[in-house]
């Protein structure tokens, strides 16, 4: 699956919370893992996506509702997506 940068939600010296589309206009939040190269991806829709910037539910709460979860590892040019809802590993 390939991921489109739209935008940072947060940035600080880097982004903190990243926006991407998918090629198939699904949508993806990112987060770096604390103390770590990982990289979370999960997919929310336009409501979840709403709710947040309007204050209306938290950060955990919109990772909690998500059910697409994924984690990219990078080692040098090696890149390993590793699947949290399910035990498939890309």
């Amino acid at each position: 699956m390939d991921l489109n940068k739209q935008l940072d939600l947060i940035n600080s010296e880097g982004t903190i919370l990243g926006l991407y589309h998918s090629t198939t206009n699904e949508i993806f939040l990112s987060s770096l893992m604390s103390d770590s190269d990982e990289t979370i991806y999960f997919k929310v829709d336009d409501h979840e996506i709403r709710m947040y910037v309007n204050g209306y539910i938290t950060l955990q709460e919109l990772y909690n509702f998500s059910r697409n979860l994924f984690i990219v590892t990078k080692t040098g040019r090696v890149k390993k997506r590793i699947c949290l809802n399910n035990t498939s590993v890309v």
